[in-house]
């Protein structure tokens, strides 16, 4: 089956009939609805540094097979960003690697880029040559004892996390020091 892989510059692009026929696993933050109100409202978009540049995947006779959502960072030596979810409307092994890894590289590559990175994760980054970065979040909570009893956890957490890193630095495919 031939299929092709095409960049689209923003959600709108598909037709909300191609959005219905691909499974977000309900999560809305995927959907087309509000894609497009972050990249029309400028939430999402060039002003801050966000460009939209999603992948999708159409069959050899044009339909919608898979999108995923990227956003070329400007403000972060120009990789790409995007989350675990995305929409999909065929079960293909190996598809998400496909698209989030190896046609983001060859673009990167293509557009002389200075920096690919696909994203937070473990043992499958090692796999494909990338090392496993921390990533912070910033998390208000309101009330002081769920704030108290959440910074326990994530204390006890952080152990096992440094742990789980120097364990995967071990694995490694390059060398020391360059």
């Amino acid at each position: 089956m031939t299929q092709r892989v095409e960049f689209l510059s923003g959600a709108a692009e598909l037709s909300e009939p191609e959005w219905r026929e691909l499974d977000t696993a309900y999560d809305p933050f995927v959907g087309r609805a509000f894609l497009a109100a972050a990249e029309t409202t400028g939430a999402a978009g060039p002003e801050l540094a966000w460009r939209p540049m999603h992948l999708s995947l159409r069959a050899g006779d044009g339909c919608l097979q898979a999108m995923l959502p990227l956003y070329l960072r400007h403000h972060a030596f120009g990789d790409f960003s995007h989350d675990w979810h995305w929409g999909t409307a065929v079960h293909c092994p190996g598809l998400y690697f496909e698209l989030c890894y190896y046609q983001g590289i060859e673009y990167a590559i293509s557009q002389g880029l200075q920096r690919f990175e696909p994203g937070e994760g473990g043992e499958h980054k090692l796999t494909r040559g990338f090392e496993p970065v921390s990533t912070w979040s910033a998390i208000w909570v309101v009330d002081k004892r769920m704030r108290r009893l959440l910074a326990r956890e994530i204390e006890q957490e952080d152990g096992a996390v440094l742990d789980y890193q120097a364990e995967l630095a071990r694995h490694l495919p390059y060398k020391a020091g360059g």
